[in-house]
């Protein structure tokens, strides 16, 4: 007999924790050298330009509306940058692709992780989506990519929309890699994008959070 628990995870590309996976933020700038290169699949190319992958739009599940959940997701980061004094964050489209499409692999393979099992990384993913983040930081520098991740999983009808969007920004706010990323003030927009995997009684519900 297979034990209903309620496990919430946390992941953040902005440092780590104990309880969290370890991440880093990406930064380029003409006085940094470059990147180590982390391996993993080249991005997706070709000659001219190459399309993105196609990122199916998520669907309801346990009476969660994905769309209305990435929202909630996104006025709950905002409520807490603008109530310390930080612009609010546009919502980017793009990125959301960008955060649905890992979203769904994690739902889809079972892992939680920035790194996929292939090796593709979070920069990875914005050039595969084609999405250039140039966000300054200081002088001649600029951080490239950001994410935050979160699971959770839950019995039907135990929670709703505005419940998992409170817990997934509380939880990040609570850590101080997570909460970093979240606040920082060089972000200018985000993408949300959600994915949930059920078995049986039980839902798994997917939060990416890409910065840029």
């Amino acid at each position: 007999m297979t034990r209903v628990d309620r496990r919430r995870f946390l992941a953040s590309l902005a440092g780590a924790g104990s309880a969290l996976l370890a991440g880093c933020l990406g930064v380029d700038g003409a006085d940094v050298p470059p990147l180590p290169d982390l391996g993993g699949p080249d991005p997706a190319t070709s000659e001219g330009s190459s399309e993105p992958p196609s990122v199916p739009t998520p669907e309801r599940v346990a009476g969660i509306d994905p769309n209305a959940l990435e929202r909630r997701v996104h006025a709950e980061t905002n409520a807490a940058r603008t109530g310390r004094d930080l612009d609010a964050l546009d919502f980017d489209t793009d990125l959301r692709a960008v955060a649905r499409y890992h979203s769904a692999d994690m739902a889809r393979r079972e892992y939680f992780a920035h790194e996929s099992p292939d090796g593709e990384t979070v920069g990875d993913r914005y050039d595969r989506f084609g999405y250039d983040c140039r966000a300054p930081t200081g002088l001649f520098r600029y951080a490239t990519a950001g994410e935050n991740l979160f699971m959770l999983r839950f019995a039907a009808a135990s929670e709703d929309v505005e419940s998992i969007a409170e817990r997934a920004v509380e939880g990040w706010l609570e850590s101080p890699g997570h909460r970093e990323n979240l606040l920082s003030d060089h972000w200018r927009r985000e993408g949300i994008g959600v994915a949930f995997d059920r078995e049986g009684p039980v839902t798994a519900v997917y939060v990416t959070q890409n910065f840029c």
